[in-house]
């Protein structure tokens, strides 16, 4: 008979290492209902720690702990926050950290390269000044194919010869 009262920090701790497991997070990726997840999840934290928890009650208090994980991660990764933690932040981000719901899959640089050069405004330079305009072109990457393709070399830009 599973009981109601609140959950110890042993019985946090013995669940996050049950849910933690690898072979549970990839049936939780797949399309495996949760509720049979659940189920065994709470049916191996009975046989393994004698802890009784009913497979809503463990899948409610995952769903707090990833609430309450991400909330802590989100507010640390603005710059000027203090940082927060709470006891079970690292077990969480141990599991979480490297996830692509927590890690951006493709990164992309927004600042601005520009080369810069001293010009001098003196009357006595009469050198020739070429005022044509050739455009730098960032090239575009279709990221899902370049991650599966194994991408390497940035598409060339061809400029009219004519105009």
């Amino acid at each position: 008979m599973a009981r109601s009262s609140s959950w110890t920090d042993k019985e946090i701790t013995a669940l996050i290492s049950i849910w933690g497991d690898t072979k549970i997070q990839e049936k939780l990726d797949g399309s495996t209902r949760n509720k049979t997840i659940f189920i065994e999840i709470s049916e191996k934290l009975e046989a393994t720690t004698g802890i009784s928890r009913e497979w809503q009650q463990c899948r409610s208090k995952i769903k707090n702990l990833k609430t309450e994980y991400k909330r802590i991660k989100d507010h640390n990764n603005i710059t000027g926050n203090g940082r927060k933690t709470f006891q079970f932040f690292k077990q969480m981000d141990s599991i979480l950290g490297d996830r692509p719901a927590s890690l951006p899959t493709v990164l992309i640089d927004t600042s601005k390269s520009q080369d810069t050069e001293d010009f001098n405004d003196s009357d006595d330079d009469d050198d020739e000044v070429n005022h044509e305009f050739e455009p730098v072109l960032a090239p575009t990457v279709d990221s899902a194919a370049a991650r599966s393709n194994g991408y390497s070399e940035p598409p060339t830009n061809k400029r009219d010869e004519n105009g």
